[in-house]
């Protein structure tokens, strides 16, 4: 009988999980911009609010939220800031994040020097 029910179980199990559709979970976009400034491409990856194509809403005005080492912390920061802005106990608004990958940490993140002033 034992044999019976794991054949049973594991037919009915892959009838299910076979019938089932794929979805996928999108938390953003990639995107390359030029940047004339420091005359290279720099990737930004793109983060959108659930509601931001919602037409209801209107109008729909979000903060952003610009993301240093975006290779890094992108994937997790959205993932929490979706989180904490979960309704009806939302601890801060809806958000767009803009991650900014990083191409030279030293110079992107050090800050200049600056020149000493006498008073």
């Amino acid at each position: 009988m034992n044999n019976w029910f794991k054949i049973l179980y594991l037919s009915l199990f892959s009838f299910f999980t076979l019938g089932n559709a794929q979805e996928k979970i999108v938390i953003g976009e990639k995107q390359t911009l030029f940047s004339k400034i420091l005359n290279e491409n720099r990737e930004i990856s793109v983060h959108l609010p659930k509601t931001y194509n919602d037409h209801t809403i209107s109008p729909a005005k979000y903060p952003v939220i610009y993301l240093l080492d975006g290779e890094i912390n992108f994937e997790y920061y959205t993932g929490m800031a979706d989180f904490i802005a979960r309704t009806p106990y939302a601890d801060i608004p809806e958000c767009i994040v803009v991650g900014i990958k990083n191409t030279e940490r030293t110079r992107d993140l050090t800050p200049t020097k600056a020149g000493k002033k006498v008073l």
